[in-house]
């Protein structure tokens, strides 16, 4: 818990910052506040930060949990100079390319990234599980039942990998889920391994490609009236519902109680059922 624990005072650190900032006003003229999106829903921002914190310590806490990891032999054995000098290349040809080939009056400074990235993580309490629920559908319910299973799955394979999936937990945290479109897929096959034991039916496979179909909303008409430009009502919240910062807090409490419901329904049909057998 070393390293998921230093992660941890770090980002409280940069919540201090956040706080402050919202408590006099000055942080809505900062990062996704100035585009006229959605603001935290200031009651419970100590229960949102307080979801983050523990999604840190269990998520990484599990992750990090290897104790290979923390010998001198593991090293050893996976980490070569002719994989050091590969990965170096591979990172000095990407940012060679961007350097001359990206855009850059975009460009933002990192530590501009990251208190943005933990804005629209606290905007309500756990609102980008909410947001990636909706968005991937109840396959990744699975991830949280079988947290300790995937783990291991992952850690099996070097350490190039659990570093790559501890980078794409930290992105989890932004609540816009399709900019997790790139980092999700890579933790497809190691669910699929986690869930190997479950001895799912058929009935339960249909169960899920028909909840994955009703959550994804593509029987939604996004665009059946013309836009307004007040992104928290509808009909643009149709569209801005699934976009993490731009759903209002009346549409994260309902999709969050549709995601405790299917959550509820995928652990007493499939998760309880296989450990009662076990």
């Amino acid at each position: 818990f070393l390293l998921p624990g230093c992660l941890t005072v770090f980002v409280l650190w940069k919540m201090h910052v956040i706080l402050k900032a919202l408590h006099v006003g000055k942080i809505y003229a900062y990062g996704i506040f100035s585009m006229g999106s959605n603001r935290p829903l200031m009651p419970v921002i100590y229960l949102s930060i307080a979801v983050v914190v523990g999604y840190l310590l269990y998520i990484l806490g599990q992750l990090l949990n290897y104790s290979e990891l923390f010998t001198w032999a593991y090293w050893k054995k996976n980490v070569h100079a002719r994989r050091w000098g590969i990965a170096l290349f591979l990172v000095v040809a990407v940012k060679t390319i961007l350097h001359y080939v990206a855009v850059g009056h975009n460009a933002r400074p990192m530590d501009y990234l990251i208190v943005n990235h933990l804005i629209v993580g606290i905007m309500q309490p756990g609102a980008f599980v909410v947001s990636h629920v909706m968005f991937f559908g109840p396959v990744l319910l699975f991830l949280f039942f079988r947290w300790k299973e995937f783990c291991r799955a992952v850690q099996s394979f070097g350490p190039g990998l659990l570093v790559c999936m501890v980078l794409v937990m930290l992105f989890a945290l932004e609540s816009e889920s399709r900019k997790q479109m790139n980092t999700f897929p890579i933790l497809i096959p190691f669910l699929i391994k986690a869930a190997d034991d479950l001895r799912l039916k058929t009935a339960h496979l249909w169960g899920i490609g028909i909840l994955s179909v009703g959550l994804s909303k593509v029987w939604i008409m996004i665009h059946a009236r013309p836009w307004t430009g007040r992104v928290l009502e509808f009909p643009d919240q149709l569209y801005y519902m699934n976009m993490g910062a731009w759903m209002s807090h009346e549409m994260y409490a309902l999709q969050g109680f549709i995601v405790i419901i299917v959550a509820a329904a995928v652990y007493f049909t499939i998760i309880r059922r296989n450990v009662i057998r076990e």
